[in-house]
């Protein structure tokens, strides 16, 4: 498939910290992701360039060192705090880190956090390398920014699952993904693995990801051929 991928990120700032903390010191962030297929048609040229949403992500992003300045911290976030397995994310709290987990995570550039809310791609795209491609350069576009990208609880979707209804509003197709929960729950595991996500500590399905060690990573690899 020849094709350029193309990211469209959909972010509102707000400004009045102390009116809302939620939106900005922490709030959403979407991405949709926009591919250009060239294909054959009848036209004179013969090929054109056919648009279509791949896919999208949305991400919930924390400022911890904006949140420092209005002495803040992660525990006073209702987005955070009410987390599925928020005590993971606490330990990234700037003021509470231990040395050990700086030790087993890595030091990182930026004190600031995401958290992966969810991922998807079409099934027209899905089987061609392209997921964990697009997921790790949009990881990569973080550096500088943030610092730790975290899953607190990936819940694999397929056709009948509770998130599908999520991913059919963003027209995202689920046909042909493992509807069986445990081997759809293994795949997805293996899919932030091969992103650069290890498990975090003994916290049941949490997965973090130093992005200064991604990127590092990342230009270390041989050159495609």
């Amino acid at each position: 498939m020849k094709c350029n991928i193309y990211f469209m990120y959909n972010e509102l700032l707000d400004v009045n910290v102390n009116d809302n903390l939620n939106g900005t010191i922490c709030g959403m962030m979407y991405g949709f992701i926009q591919c250009y297929v060239y294909e054959a048609n009848n036209s004179e040229k013969g090929h054109e360039w056919k648009v279509s949403k791949a896919g999208f992500i949305k991400l919930l992003y924390f400022n911890q060192e904006l949140a420092k300045v209005y002495g803040v911290t992660m525990a006073e976030v209702p987005l955070l705090k009410l987390k599925i397995n928020s005590e993971a994310l606490m330990e990234l709290d700037a003021a509470l880190i231990s040395q050990e987990t700086i030790h087993e995570i890595g030091a990182a550039s930026s004190p600031n956090i995401l958290l992966l809310e969810h991922f998807g791609i079409s099934a027209e795209f899905r089987k061609k390398g392209l997921g964990e491609k697009i997921f790790k350069e949009a990881i990569k576009q973080m550096k500088g920014r943030y610092g730790y990208v975290l899953v607190l609880n990936p819940q694999p979707i397929f056709p009948g699952s509770v998130g599908e209804k999520t991913y059919a509003l963003q027209g995202v197709t689920l046909a042909g993904l493992e509807t069986d929960p445990e081997k759809a729950q293994c795949k997805l595991n293996e899919f932030f693995q091969r992103c650069g996500f290890r498990p975090f500590k003994d916290y049941h399905n949490v997965f973090i990801c130093n992005v200064d060690q991604l990127v590092t990573s990342l230009r270390l690899m041989p050159a495609a051929t």
